[in-house]
């Protein structure tokens, strides 16, 4: 690729990737070049690579946009969203469980010398209650 063809296709790609909010790939498609050249134009370019580093911020300062306007319209779930998000707000559920049923736990310790303790009939059933 050619010098000149290089720097519109440079031009191109930071045109379409803003109107694209910073989606690389979309972009290459688009413009019809391929990942090694944008890769060739970040490592040799600096202007190109900074304009490229400052896409992600324009995209979210764009998004934020949107999300003011639609708060702005009453949206509850845009409201939400930002208090959960950047208003500190916490959403929580305390749930109180009672319980009056409890059975004790019984734990019977056999030494390694000792034979096991087998319990049966009338026992047995008194345990599995």
């Amino acid at each position: 690729m050619g010098v000149r063809l290089q720097k519109l296709k440079k031009a191109e790609f930071l045109i379409e990737c803003n109107d694209n909010h910073g989606i690389i790939q979309e972009t290459l498609d688009k413009i019809k070049v391929s990942r090694y050249y944008y890769d060739q134009w970040l490592n040799n370019d600096p202007v190109f690579n900074l304009a490229v580093a400052e896409m992600p911020a324009k995209t979210k300062a764009f998004v934020e946009s949107k999300l003011f306007k639609m708060i702005k319209e009453g949206n509850p779930a845009s409201i939400f969203f930002w208090l959960k998000c950047k208003g500190g707000y916490i959403e929580t559920q305390h749930i109180k469980q009672e319980n009056s049923y409890t059975k004790p736990l019984t734990i019977n310790v056999i030494a390694p010398h000792e034979e096991p303790l087998r319990i049966e009939g009338e026992e047995q059933k008194k345990l599995n209650e």
